[in-house]
């Protein structure tokens, strides 16, 4: 048996070993040593990582936010297919800045490119892998949309100063900046200023006083790609951690979109009735929204003696079903192709409204009209928002015809086109979903649609009747959506 330390074995007399022998001991001593020691654990990763240490993690978002809980699951997941454990602090701006000077925090959950190299190039470095797009909001009363932005006086958190910066881009009036959101509305409730431009992520919308002032989103004004910070101490594991961030992502969107296809493929229409009214409706049935607006339609019908279903499917299939009357109407579109002598029949009565957008990749003033854009610029669209005469009055430009939003926001995202035009509500959805190469702008506001319900040409008797009852359900207001949500709930 070898003993180490205190031996009670004879010491070995080294007077007559020769240098040679001496290190043949030595040498046989290490390898026996080593023998004994455990083997390393193996990790998921092909470099061998130790499954005992812990990432850690500082971040902006609130921890109760679904922002932290969104990116602490991903992040704990790409670093566990590494041997890592992961943990996630969320800390103020200021906080963050002096933890990561100080190199207290292994990395930063999220970080914009552009106004990164100013603090932490040093001691971390940015990932390739965007994890989400952030969006920045003018948040005020309603009565600033009939204002133009250089009309705003606003008031700003610094936040590394690309807010402000930001806001002198469109010709904003910065009157002050504040360290919290909360300072915002005193003075909007006073009148000293009238909006307050802030990250939509860390928007207090359950804030009672947010909710008493009817504070809500007016303006988005730019989407920016957002990246993980990584401490350059980990610089063995940047690669390997941004392909298996970028695995995740990308699996999660397929997994999304599979979800919608499927509530998209919906149930079979029921058997027709001439006492039940069936509506298709392009929103997932699991969403409040659809909820909700089956509660307004039902109630709507039963005063005029029907019963009511409505289907959820995709915005193709409704139309097509909605022109061939397999079923009697649509909760809500802006128009339907016309194909026929007997197209659909526009209830006139508002369900929800949103603006037309013109978005790009290039800062510059603000767009009013198609014919503003540049010359030769190629813009992309959905068909079925922009009609032949709009496209007409715009001949100066080349005009990329898509059938949905996602593929004009990816024509833009792969520099198929300088500008997108689109509504600005489908565009934040389905940026949930893309992964923005380079921050993209607000360029203008180009006219406001309204999404109302439609009838088909077999009960064409109804539209009297029930523009009457939508309008005595909504009472003093004039669009349905503001019964519903609180204008700060909104996104």
């Amino acid at each position: 048996m070898i003993q180490f330390g205190n031996s009670k074995q004879r010491p070995i007399d080294r007077s007559g070993v020769s240098g040679a022998t001496r290190c043949l001991a030595i040498a046989q001593l290490l390898f026996i040593a080593c023998l004994l020691l455990p083997a390393p654990a193996k990790s998921a990763a092909s470099e061998t990582i130790s499954d005992k240490k812990t990432i850690h993690f500082s971040c902006l978002a609130a921890a109760d936010s679904r922002y932290f809980a969104r990116l602490e699951k991903l992040y704990r997941s790409a670093f566990s297919e590494l041997g890592y454990g992961f943990q996630m602090t969320s800390l103020t701006e200021p906080e963050i800045l002096l933890a990561l000077s100080k190199q207290s925090f292994d990395g930063d959950c999220a970080r914009i490119a552009q106004y990164f190299e100013k603090f932490f190039s040093k001691h971390y470095d940015l990932l390739a892998t965007s994890t989400f797009n952030m969006k920045v909001n003018i948040y005020g009363h309603k009565e600033i949309e009939k204002l133009d932005l250089n009309e705003l006086n606003i008031v700003v958190q610094p936040f590394s100063g690309f807010i402000p910066k930001l806001a002198r881009l469109y010709d904003i009036n910065i009157v002050r900046e504040i360290n919290a959101p909360s300072d915002a509305w005193p003075l909007l409730q006073q009148g000293k200023v009238n909006g307050y431009l802030g990250i939509a992520s860390l928007f207090p919308k359950d804030d009672p006083a947010v909710q008493q002032l009817n504070i809500g989103p007016e303006y988005t004004l730019s989407h920016y790609p957002v990246y993980p910070v990584l401490s350059k101490r980990f610089l063995h594991i940047k690669s390997p951690l941004e392909r298996v961030l970028l695995r995740h992502i990308r699996s999660s969107a397929a997994l999304e979109r599979a979800k919608k296809n499927k509530a998209a493929k919906s149930q079979p229409l029921p058997s027709v009735s001439s006492r039940t009214i069936v509506f298709g409706c392009p929103i997932s049935p699991n969403t409040g929204v659809f909820n909700n607006l089956v509660d307004f339609y039902s109630e709507a019908f039963e005063r005029l003696g029907y019963k009511f279903q409505m289907i959820g499917m995709s915005r193709d299939r409704e139309a097509n079903e909605l022109l061939h009357g397999m079923v009697d109407g649509s909760c809500g579109r802006i128009n339907i192709p016309v194909t026929d002598k007997n197209p659909p029949i526009r209830v006139p009565v508002s369900i929800s409204e949103d603006d037309f957008e013109i978005w790009s990749h290039k800062k510059g003033s603000v767009i009013n009209t198609l014919e503003d854009i540049p010359k030769g610029s190629k813009v992309a669209y959905r068909q079925s928002l922009l009609t032949a005469n709009e496209i007409a009055r715009a001949s100066h430009l080349n005009f990329i015809p898509k059938k949905v939003v996602e593929e004009t926001l990816e024509s833009l995202n792969q520099g198929q086109s300088d500008y997108i035009v689109d509504l600005q509500i489908q565009v934040d959805t389905s940026l949930h979903n893309i992964s923005l190469a380079k921050p993209i702008y607000y360029r203008g506001r180009i006219g406001r649609v309204q999404v109302v319900p439609y009838l088909s040409q077999k009960r064409r008797k109804l539209l009297h009747p029930l523009t009457r009852e939508l309008r005595t359900l909504l009472g003093g207001n004039k669009v349905w959506a503001d019964t519903i949500y609180p204008k700060s709930q909104r996104k």
